[in-house]
């Protein structure tokens, strides 16, 4: 993964990425990224602290986790997955 900067962390062979960094791997603009934080509908999410504007991580599991949820075969397929989230 090119252009992973020294943000990046491993603990217990688990990758965190920015959200700059998480956002380029999911090929978003970060404010897609941000966006799809509030309205629930993005990745999971680490916290880095309780206060507003406390940084913010994403695990790579959960990037790839997302991803293979919005996978699909057909449009039809993924009409059925839009309806089932509400």
């Amino acid at each position: 993964m090119a252009g992973v900067s020294k943000l990046t962390k491993t603990n217990d062979q688990e990758k965190f990425l920015s959200t700059r960094e998480a956002a380029e791997y999911l090929g978003l603009c970060e404010q897609t990224l941000r966006h799809k934080r509030i309205t629930a509908d993005g990745p999971e999410y680490v916290k880095l602290g309780n206060r507003v504007g406390a940084r913010v991580v994403y695990r790579l599991s959960a990037l790839k986790k997302w991803l293979e949820g919005r996978t699909f075969n057909s449009t039809s397929e993924e009409t059925v997955a839009r309806q089932a989230r509400g």
